[in-house]
């Protein structure tokens, strides 16, 4: 094909398509590589302005639908001139229209990992007690040692200073601990 200077966005679209670099296409239309480019970006925001995941479901939606239409008309007059073949098209179409709109998949699974992320957090928020806990409990012995003011100040100060990193190697020890019982 032979690019003309008739229609620049067909000449422009219908390069790319094909496969043929921007280079290319601007060195036959005597443009340069940025207005292939250019053009190219008219073309998207023109005609894919950007939709929610909503709106692009239920346009495919529609246009399945429409295709379920015209086949049903085709299967419903006599499927035996395409030996079933519309049939078998029809049954396909059901079955992307349930994956479109997620019928296809299991409740039961989803509801499992909706109950595991509420476990996790549940553990989680008690992790954070615990912790919270351990470290007043340590404060509160430490204050029954009978040091002096100043002491008692320095060695709590300590304490709440590296409780953090303590904590975080505890939970990394038994971390390495519940994979060696598990083998992994």
């Amino acid at each position: 094909m032979s690019f003309t200077k008739h229609n620049p966005k067909e000449e422009v679209l219908d390069g790319l398509i094909r496969g043929r670099s921007m280079a290319s296409i601007a060195e036959r239309m005597d443009i340069t590589p940025e207005e292939v480019h250019e053009i190219w970006r008219q073309h998207l925001a023109e005609n894919y302005s950007p939709w929610t995941e909503i709106e692009m479901r239920y346009l495919s939606l529609a246009r399945m639908e429409r295709l379920l239409d015209i086949l049903w008309t085709q299967v419903e007059a006599g499927d035996f001139a395409t030996e079933g073949k519309q049939t078998t098209n029809v049954i396909k179409v059901i079955d992307q229209i349930n994956e479109l709109m997620a019928l296809n998949k299991d409740p039961l699974a989803e509801a499992q990992i909706e109950l595991t992320k509420a476990q996790t957090n549940l553990i989680h928020g008690l992790l954070t007690q615990l912790r919270v806990d351990l470290m007043a409990n340590v404060i509160d012995l430490v204050q029954q040692l009978g040091l002096e003011d100043h002491q008692l100040e320095a060695v709590r100060t300590q304490i709440e200073a590296s409780w953090s990193s303590w904590y975080h190697q505890a939970a990394q020890q038994a971390l390495q601990s519940a994979k060696l019982e598990e083998g992994t």
